[in-house]
């Protein structure tokens, strides 16, 4: 294999040099030592260093920091690399952005030294594994525009990887979700980089894919990272944390929800990936698999009422235009048999109010009864309604509460909802919310059976 690598080398670098081949940005760099850098195609390279004090080597993608990394659309890294360090080094997912100026890596695999030290701010877990989180602050170092002060925002996985795929921007939603803000984007790149060290790695994959928001043209950059495949290298994956995945416009397909980070059989809530899940029944078989990003399967069989969700939740201190925007993009293999709903759910508190906005359903279009009026959201039409529970169950227990509903005219399973243009339609009825708790993408099943694998659910804003 390292023959047939020699063959198809393309270029050796020795000294600091930056370029693209195949379509994607490469770089040495170094402050001292030796090095060598062999560019093999494809985001593949080889990499030598020794008597270094810094030297990082690296092949990805890079912007003109005009867009939010959420803007981008799915980033994902699939790397598979040989590396034998000799003292301190990294094998990351490397980048950075400015306004602010932010220097970010995500840690697969670590030499002598685990980065950065010190205590975590937090940890999360992302693509089956946990990542320690941290900040730390560089004072008069060298950067993308010279020297200066900057910070440098790390996810560092507890135990090392050196094969597997990285979704750059389920780590970025997650740093959000703590505070940590990040600029326009700058580059994403697979970085090997040594510090006071030796070592080699050899790169055998790097495939750097860009897959666009369903509402753009829809195109997938992958591999080489030229306009449509590049290098040919093949990658599927699978809908995104925070934006849309596929190509052609689509997010994926149930096929790629593999390898569940938790399964659940019995009512439980919790976080993964910076997101609220819950599974919720009164009785009956129910089944909910958790894959990370926003994505989940579920079955439900012989039960009364079931509800399977994933979202963001608020503390109930602001209202939604306090909030600000709020978008849910979804994509679902969804197979009710009877009385379902597919929706976009939530509550507010004072008043205490329930809401849908309905997408899809089983054999029966909720809620019944007399529409108070139509609103066009999304380039669909829903009727808008308004139904009383009377001590029923809600977020406070056994009461009496209003819901408000947004239901489609016509059936659809993947697409982009406007939460925030559906309860600014609300109030302009007179349908007055509370402050905010919750807006989740949900799979509701009422006395009936059925499955759904949710293969993209985007929570963007709020």
């Amino acid at each position: 294999l390292l023959a047939l690598f020699a063959v198809i080398c393309c270029k050796t670098l020795y000294d600091n040099e930056q370029g693209v081949i195949d379509g994607l940005n490469y770089e040495l760099w170094k402050d001292t030592g030796n090095t060598s850098m062999d560019l093999l195609g494809g985001g593949k390279f080889k990499c030598h260093w020794d008597t270094i004090n810094n030297a990082l080597f690296r092949i990805g993608k890079k912007w003109d920091c005009t867009q939010e990394w959420w803007e981008l659309g799915e980033v994902t890294v699939d790397y598979n690399v040989d590396y034998k360090p000799n003292g301190n080094s990294y094998l990351c997912v490397y980048g950075w952005t400015k306004d602010p100026l932010i220097e970010y890596y995500i840690v697969e695999s670590w030499g002598s030294w685990r980065p950065p030290g010190g205590s975590p701010r937090d940890s999360m877990y992302v693509d089956d594994g946990k990542y320690d989180v941290y900040v730390t602050d560089r004072i008069g170092q060298p950067s993308i525009i010279g020297n200066t002060n900057f910070k440098q925002f790390w996810s560092v996985r507890t135990e090392k990887k050196t094969k597997g795929t990285v979704h750059v921007n389920h780590h970025f939603y997650n740093w959000e979700e703590m505070g940590l803000k990040l600029g326009k984007m700058y580059e994403a790149s697979l970085t090997v980089e040594g510090y006071q060290s030796s070592g080699d790695a050899t790169v055998y994959e790097n495939v750097v894919t860009q897959r666009a928001d369903p509402g753009s043209s829809g195109s997938t950059n992958t591999g080489s990272g030229s306009t449509n495949t590049g290098s040919g290298s093949t990658n599927t994956g699978s809908g995104s944390t925070n934006t849309g995945s596929g190509s052609s416009g689509s997010a994926g397909s149930a096929a790629d929800l593999k390898n569940p980070v938790k399964t659940l059989t019995n009512n439980a809530s919790g976080k993964i990936d910076g997101l609220d899940y819950e599974l919720w029944k009164d009785y009956g078989n129910t089944s909910m698999n958790l894959y990370g990003g926003g994505k989940f399967d579920c079955s439900w069989s012989s039960i009364n009422n079931a509800l399977f969700r994933i979202g963001k939740k608020w503390d109930c201190t602001k209202t939604w235009d306090q909030l600000g925007s709020i978008v849910v993009k979804y994509g679902v293999d969804y197979q009710p048999n009877g009385n379902s709903y597919l929706c976009v759910y939530g509550w507010t508190r004072s008043p205490l109010i329930e809401y849908y906005i309905v997408e899809s359903w089983g054999t029966w279009r909720p809620p019944g009864g007399t529409s108070r009026g139509k609103v066009t959201v999304d380039g669909g039409t829903y009727d808008v309604y308004v139904t009383d529970r009377i001590n029923q169950p809600s977020i406070d227990g056994d009461t009496t509460f209003k819901q408000f509903w947004s239901v489609r005219t016509e059936k659809k399973t993947s697409g982009s909802i406007s939460v925030d243009k559906h309860f600014s339609a609300w109030t302009s009825m007179g349908l007055k919310l509370g402050l905010m708790y919750e807006a989740s993408l949900n799979v509701e099943g009422y006395q009936s059976s059925g499955k759904a694998a949710i293969y993209q659910n985007d929570v963007i804003g709020g």
